[in-house]
């Protein structure tokens, strides 16, 4: 029986503009949006009308949560304490859906195993931030592929989450600064290093010389079909090199372009 778990989303004022890609991809694929929740991590007054005008939930948080130096990874490490649903999915607000199996999936591991994510062979790290601690990880881990806390789901797992902010209560005296670092060694502490393919969680500045091509108004990297697309905010205007009908146009990697591109193509 498939299901969607409730659905989360970080957003703030920053975020707002690369959140209507996600906003337009859910509207076009007929999402029940009573099953999404935006966590207010800094909204303004206009983007909370917003929100009530399409009848979107908007879940209010302690402002200590918001005011802090890095206000969306404290939130998600608290997750299991602020969050009303035990089994939820966790969308960024930089993602966007091509169909909305991807989130039956991520519900149903979850349900089944207690955790769905996506793990990545580890050289997409590009960071130096990334590279200063990563002699503080254990050696096997380093052999295994990285998780993204873009996009997952959890059935009661709070252990997860108190593993993660433990991490977090000591990332000082480590070279380490991120929450999905700490999310990363309670993986590993819980002993879970796969689960779903990455195209459920494709990250754009994943990968290098990968080609992306439109198929039937869908998107294809090297001939896989891709569920969600992660942009990151600096490729919301970047152009990409994408085959449509055998030629090559550049374009931005959105979903009301990709749906312009791919039905003129039809």
């Amino acid at each position: 029986m498939s299901t969607i778990l409730p659905v989360y989303v970080m957003c703030n004022e920053k975020y707002m503009t690369i959140f209507q890609s996600l906003l337009y991809s859910l509207q076009q694929l007929n999402f029940d949006f009573s099953k999404l929740t935006i966590v207010d991590i800094g909204l303004c007054e206009d983007d909370k009308r917003f929100f009530k005008e399409h009848k979107i939930k908007v879940l209010e948080i302690p402002s200590w949560y918001k005011d802090g130096e890095h206000p969306c990874q404290f939130t998600r490490l608290n997750y299991d304490t602020l969050l009303p649903d035990n089994a939820f999915i966790s969308l960024d607000a930089d993602v966007w859906l091509q169909d909305l199996e991807c989130l039956e999936t991520l519900s149903n591991t979850a349900l089944r195993t207690g955790f769905a994510g996506v793990f990545a062979p580890r050289n997409y790290r590009k960071s130096p931030k990334y590279h200063n601690f990563l002699y503080e990880l254990p050696k096997d881990l380093l052999q295994k592929n990285a998780f993204n806390t873009g996009v997952f789901a959890v059935n009661n797992f709070p252990s997860l989450f108190s593993y993660a902010r433990f991490m977090w209560s000591h990332k000082r005296e480590y070279s380490f600064g991120t929450e999905q670092a700490c999310f990363e060694l309670s993986l590993y502490y819980h002993k879970i290093f796969d689960s779903l393919p990455t195209t459920y969680n494709w990250l754009v500045d994943w990968f290098d010389d990968e080609q992306i091509e439109i198929n039937n108004g869908k998107i294809f990297v090297n001939e896989q079909y891709i569920h969600i697309i992660h942009l990151l905010l600096k490729s919301k205007t970047k152009l990409f090199d994408i085959k449509v009908d055998g030629k090559y146009r550049r374009v931005l990697l959105l979903p009301k372009t990709i749906n312009a591109v791919g039905a003129k193509n039809e």
